[in-house]
């Protein structure tokens, strides 16, 4: 059986509160519903929407079960294996915001600094929980809205259909960013997924996002159960 596991789960990006909005195409009714973030990683997204106000996230990653100060190296350590690896995205970065690559790493510290500072209160709020698939620890339908970015295309060692599954299991609807493979190409397995899940009477919907940061990355797919009402 395919598990996501510690190991499996390293980020290729280090995301903030702007560019889920803008990755996920989220409006304002929409950051008020009850979502899940999964898996979440080191994003900042958790902590800026409840400084924001909206406290109805949680955000979920098998690395959640590490204590503060172990979660502090882990943080280091992604930083440190992104930055290694960061070249193999240089031809696919739009420069309107950052502007080279050592900016990128620069903000990278500040969102994942922000997640980091906010950890430790975040899991005594029950906002940062453990969970691993195939089997997230949630009830079925106990959110409106899961977020789920860097998994499903561009982790080998997580199965689409499984994951997807899951997530439409504890979630009325799903969005899924990216839809590119590690070689920033439209993923292979996008279409034969697409055709299972509408076999099993899953809605799809592939929508443009206005994300513009890498080039050709500006689409997610949107699912959910049909006999959902959304």
């Amino acid at each position: 059986m395919i598990t996501t596991t510690k190991t499996s789960l390293i980020p290729s990006w280090v995301h903030s509160f702007e560019d889920y909005r803008a990755m996920f195409d989220l409006t304002d009714i929409e950051l008020d519903r009850k979502i899940l973030d999964y898996p979440a990683s080191v994003s900042s997204f958790n902590a800026e929407m409840v400084k924001a106000g909206h406290d109805k996230v949680i955000s979920a990653d098998p690395h959640y079960d590490l204590e503060p100060m172990d979660m502090s190296k882990h943080v280091d350590n992604v930083i440190q294996r992104l930055a290694t690896q960061l070249h193999q995205y240089a031809n696919r970065i739009h420069t309107e915001r950052e502007k080279t690559l050592e900016d990128i790493l620069t903000v990278w510290n500040q969102y994942a600094q922000i997640f980091v500072t906010d950890y430790s209160q975040g899991r005594l709020e029950n906002r940062y929980q453990v969970a691993h698939l195939p089997h997230l620890p949630f009830a079925d339908f106990q959110f409106e809205l899961a977020l789920c970015a860097d998994l499903v295309f561009r982790n080998e060692t997580a199965s689409p259909q499984l994951a997807i599954t899951e997530l439409c299991r504890v979630a009325h609807e799903v969005r899924i960013f990216p839809l590119l493979d590690e070689q920033g190409k439209v993923s292979d397995k996008l279409g034969p997924l697409m055709l299972t899940l509408q076999e099993k009477n899953y809605g799809i919907e592939v929508r443009e996002v206005p994300y513009k940061l890498q080039r050709g990355n500006n689409a997610m797919l949107r699912l959910w159960a049909r006999e959902c009402v959304l």
